[in-house]
């Protein structure tokens, strides 16, 4: 069994084990990526408090991602 995050990691049609999905893994991630700009540009004025917010975000994306703590610290 591999050790992937959940959401790139998809069953093969023969036997249910489970495979590495790198392009669904960069579509996820870009997908949060988007998210996290968009509702910053959704606020008027950008505060200290939305920049952490958006931070943490790209952060915990990143960490879904499999990307290495280090990296997204």
């Amino acid at each position: 069994r591999l050790d992937v995050p959940r959401f790139c990691a998809k069953p093969l049609a023969a036997g249910g084990r489970v495979t590495y999905d790198p392009a669904l893994m960069f579509s996820r991630l870009s997908d949060k990526l988007q998210g996290v700009l968009k509702d910053l540009r959704g606020h008027g004025k950008i505060s200290e408090q939305n920049v952490s917010d958006a931070m943490r975000e790209i952060r915990l994306a990143l960490l879904d991602a499999d990307v290495h703590f280090e990296v997204a610290k």
